[in-house]
């Protein structure tokens, strides 16, 4: 799809072009690095009861990689989903947000609370608390952007796959991990650096203060080798006033990848109990 904002054109991928009727929306938005396909599986279990609309956020997969950071941001991302949404004729939805992703989703339930009917969360985030450590986060990201569009992409997938947070990917089957990373090579290095830049987890604004507004069922999900997300959800759980917070064995941050079927179980049971 091509869409007008802020009078630049901007090529936003998305599947499938039509949506059936009758059946209520599922959105699913991938992570860092990845694209709309990363869901392919899981939509596929979900098409009978549901119509999944699986969305490349501006910079990652077929959509446009602009270079100014400044249509990356929080508030460009959220008005550019909500943009596709009308267009297709999707006026409320149920989201499915993987880390940068779910940041996105919950970004999007705060500015369209009416265009929500529940939230299912995967290693994500309501921003980060301490300015300092915001600050830090920023900077740590410009750097790693630098890196990105000083190496290329190719380079810095192996790099990001290195990193500890991606240590458990090591349990996927070869052939399943190599395609993974493959696949991820094919991302445009501009557009990976300026979603760092425009919508890393420091530059996203502090919504900690704001979780007690999300009313609409909420499913969080981490993995239980992800010390880090799992307390951080947690934290959220305390304060979210309708949502639950599920943690999957033997998984790291990308449950939906590493532990596919229990994934879904928790998805469909969640959606089953929410979405009449």
């Amino acid at each position: 799809m091509l869409i007008e904002y802020n009078n630049l054109n901007l090529n936003i991928s998305y599947n499938p072009d039509d949506i059936e009727k009758g059946k209520t929306p599922l959105v699913f938005l991938h992570g860092f690095t990845g694209a709309l396909n990363d869901w392919d599986s899981l939509k596929a279990k979900l098409a009978d009861q549901y119509a999944p609309i699986a969305i490349d956020i501006l910079g990652h997969g077929q959509s446009s990689s602009p270079d100014n950071p400044e249509y990356y941001t929080e508030d460009s991302l959220v008005e550019q989903l909500h943009y596709i949404l009308t267009q297709i004729g999707v006026t409320k939805s149920s989201f499915v947000g993987y880390s940068m992703g779910g940041r996105l989703a919950f970004c999007y339930a705060l500015a369209y609370p009416e265009s929500i009917k529940s939230l299912i969360l995967e290693s994500s985030t309501a921003g980060i608390e301490e300015q300092l450590l915001r600050a830090e986060r920023i900077f740590s990201d410009e750097k790693l952007a630098d890196k990105l569009t000083e190496s290329g992409t190719s380079k810095f997938i192996d790099y990001w796959f290195s990193i500890p947070l991606f240590d458990t990917f090591k349990n996927l089957p070869a052939e399943q991990l190599t395609l993974l990373i493959n696949e991820r090579k094919k991302n445009n290095p501009v557009g990976l650096a300026n979603s760092l830049r425009g919508f890393g987890t420091g530059k996203m604004k502090n919504h900690w203060p704001e979780l007690k507004s999300i009313k609409k069922p909420t499913l969080l999900i981490t993995g239980e080798l992800d010390l880090k997300f799992t307390e951080i959800n947690r934290q959220m759980l305390k304060q979210l006033p309708n949502a639950t917070h599920q943690i999957i064995s033997k998984s790291g941050h990308n449950t939906h990848l590493e532990k596919p079927q229990d994934f879904f179980i928790l998805v469909g049971s969640f959606l089953r109990t929410f979405i009449k």
